[in-house]
């Protein structure tokens, strides 16, 4: 029965179940299906093919090795980097000795962070191009509900319009890394220019989403995509479109800010800047107290109410310290932020010399893998931690990915 079940897994397009997961994984980990109680059948549903797809993916990968005769895997130093920072999470969960939270937050981080590792053992040259169409049609899906939900609410600002995404500021980061890819493949791509292509269509409707969604942040990474874009084209006639559009778009973004800002009546202690601020004196807080191994990983949100500044009202509500780095280095301590760090950095670096130092034609990709972890890495200064989930370690993975096709100089287009 055994041997029944390794040759019927022998002939499944192995491959095939890493697109499904980067489909799914983005309404498991950023997504309101996981998080309320609104869609339990959803909910359901994506929560158990998440695992099922780790299960069978784990499962399958030695079959594959068996299959494709390959003995050695392939390593790097930010793979290493990887384990690394799996293992620091671990050893500040041990040594605190942490509660359930902590391991659930560990065992959620893990699921994708393997993922990652294998996905880098099995990808090919055309994987990486295939794994953001998986978020073009996942994009397209809440975009068409995005679009709906604007136009039935009355054109209601007021309201926020993300839809499936968990709220406004985590889809507006998703929506810069698809424009990114889809930018890059209709301005870039002169083997198969067309005026009339999908990605038109793309980079066409994001910035109206972006507008419409009034996310401060997300403003300011597309306008860093923007302007990325912008010193990569070497058209100067392309090169004006682009920074007259952005001046428009500038002009646009102010506008809608100061909109929300009127609507708000600049309530701040409501809800969002004020207790972010305490937040992140808690975090400062917490690595003082524990700055070689931090409180635990996952433990932040357990450890809030001993460091908080008491009596400002509606914080007992409010758990994620909001910037990714004070959030590492509160839980996993300086050993933690240093791998961390040196993981993301060391990618977009080696990204940077490939695109502008070594400047290889075949870079597009590499430039696309760029800007989509610089979203997460910018966004991170004001939002939380994002180790959990699994869009980011797929965009890990396919940086690593093409840095090792351009250093064997394999072309991805």
């Amino acid at each position: 029965m055994f041997f029944y079940i390794l040759h019927i897994c022998s002939k499944i397009k192995y491959k095939y179940a890493y697109f499904v997961w980067a489909f799914i994984t983005v309404a498991v980990c950023n997504s309101l299906f996981t998080s309320t109680d609104d869609y339990t059948s959803l909910n359901f549903f994506f929560y158990y093919l998440y695992r099922l797809l780790f299960v069978l993916i784990t499962f399958i990968f030695p079959v594959y090795l068996l299959k494709q005769n390959k003995v050695i895997l392939y390593y790097d130093k930010y793979i290493i980097l990887i384990l690394l920072y799996i293992l620091s999470a671990l050893l500040s969960i041990i040594v605190n000795i942490s509660t359930f939270t902590g391991f659930y937050a560990f065992q959620l981080m893990l699921y994708p962070a393997v993922i990652t590792l294998l996905l880098i053992q099995t990808a090919d040259n055309k994987f990486i191009e295939n794994i953001f169409i998986s978020f073009i049609i996942f994009g397209a899906f809440n975009s068409i509900l995005s679009f709906s939900s604007f136009i039935l609410s009355g054109f209601n600002l007021q309201i926020d319009h993300s839809v499936i995404f968990a709220d406004k500021n985590l889809y507006a980061r998703f929506l810069c890394i698809i424009f990114a890819f889809a930018a890059v493949r209709y301005f870039f791509d002169s083997e198969r220019f067309k005026i009339w292509r999908w990605e038109l269509f793309v980079v066409t409707l994001v910035p109206i989403q972006l507008i419409y969604l009034i996310s401060r942040s997300g403003y300011i990474l597309f306008i860093v995509t923007i302007f990325i874009i912008i010193i990569k084209l070497k058209s100067v006639r392309l090169k004006r479109l682009f920074i007259v559009t952005t001046v428009l778009l500038l002009g646009v973004f102010s506008v809608m800010v100061a909109k929300r800002m009127a609507n708000e009546k600049m309530a701040v202690a409501d809800y969002s800047d004020l207790h972010r601020i305490n937040l992140l004196h808690a975090g400062i807080k917490m690595i003082a107290a524990h700055p070689v191994i931090g409180v635990g990983y996952g433990q932040a949100q357990e450890k809030y109410k001993q460091y908080m500044v008491k009596g400002l009202p509606g914080l007992e509500g409010i758990t994620a310290i909001h910037n990714c780095y004070v959030n590492v280095c509160a839980e996993q301590g300086i050993i933690g932020l240093i791998i961390f760090l040196l993981l993301n950095g060391g990618l977009l670096y080696k990204q940077y010399k490939i695109i502008w130092k070594e400047r290889k034609p075949e870079s597009n990709i590499n430039l696309i893998c760029f800007i989509s972890l610089l979203m997460f890495m910018i966004q991170g200064v004001v939002y939380h931690s994002f180790d959990y989930e699994g869009v980011y370690w797929i965009i890990i993975a396919v940086n690593i990915l093409s840095i090792r096709n351009s250093k064997n100089g394999l072309v991805v287009k």
